[in-house]
């Protein structure tokens, strides 16, 4: 790839695939160094998967056949990149977004958009960080935490991109809240946009290390992959109190049954749905 002098690029990697694999090949992405990863998701068994790179990333034509050849069964599978010039396209996607409302009285808005009085908003720059609230797994977290009392509860959000949720949940009335992440740029972009929101002195970014051990939360909030949930079963279980609520998203309908059995032991889930992606609401035994 040749740069052009004093023109930085991004590198943006696009993959075609099963429905099914896009859970897997997306965690790929993330931990082979993609800045941003999106899923867009289609009404068929396949959906379009594209990640941004810095520019000066070397590792693309391994990480393509990587990929190439762990999905050589699918006949389908399709996978290329592309230099992009500087602009800032996570940026110009995100102004086309409007604001969106959460249940009867939160609002979720960028700092470019014009918002009435009429509800409660909540400001969010995502950055590269993934969390806009339009995504309908974000929609069903944020809705979920709306429909509960938080007047003074604790709160962790695990995975946190943009600190969308913890935010969120103290605009509800939580007395505190931990986002969670181990990419630096969220927990940085969380705590701006906490700032932003006039909470940041009840806001807690940390990476999981630092969580502290005696930590358990009245409510816990997880939009991760699935593959994440499962992993991740016995610490999230860990972190919710007993009595506690536990909210795990992020999943599509093919692996309900994984997550589910993950924590199956510990609590009676309920499932929402909005098109191919589920919530899990749990509820731990006292």
């Amino acid at each position: 790839m040749t740069e052009t002098p004093g023109n930085t690029v991004w590198l943006k990697l696009s993959a075609d695939c099963l429905f099914e694999r896009a859970d897997s090949i997306s965690t790929q992405l993330e931990e082979s160094g993609a800045l941003s990863v999106s899923i867009a998701v289609s009404d068929t068994d396949r959906t379009l998967i594209e990640a941004l790179f810095d520019a000066n990333f070397e590792q693309i034509p391994e990480i393509q056949e990587t990929l190439a050849f762990s999905n050589r069964d699918d006949s389908d599978f399709r996978i290329s990149s592309v230099a992009l010039e500087d602009r800032d396209w996570v940026g110009e996607s995100q102004r086309n977004l409007n604001p969106i409302e959460v249940g009867n009285d939160l609002r979720i808005a960028a700092p470019w958009h014009e918002v009435s009085d009429d509800r409660q908003t909540v400001i969010i720059n995502p950055g590269l960080s993934f969390g806009t609230g339009h995504h309908e797994t974000t929609r069903m977290c944020a809705g979920f935490l709306s429909e509960l009392n938080l007047a003074g509860t604790c709160v962790i959000d695990y995975g946190c991109g943009s600190g969308i949720l913890a935010i969120c949940a103290l605009a509800l009335g939580a007395e505190a809240a931990w986002g969670v992440d181990i990419d630096p740029d969220a927990l940085v972009d969380s705590r701006e946009n906490a700032i932003r929101n006039g909470v940041e002195n009840a806001y807690y970014p940390v990476a999981p290390d630092e969580l502290p051990d005696e930590l358990q939360a009245d409510v816990v909030v997880a939009n991760l992959f699935a593959d994440a949930l499962v992993d991740l079963s016995k610490e999230l279980v860990r972190l919710t109190r007993p009595g506690g609520w536990l909210i795990l998203s992020g999943m599509l309908d093919t692996q309900i049954e994984r997550v589910r059995m993950a924590y199956s032991d510990c609590f009676d889930l309920s499932i929402e749905q909005d098109g191919q992606w589920v919530m899990l609401c749990c509820r731990r035994a006292k």
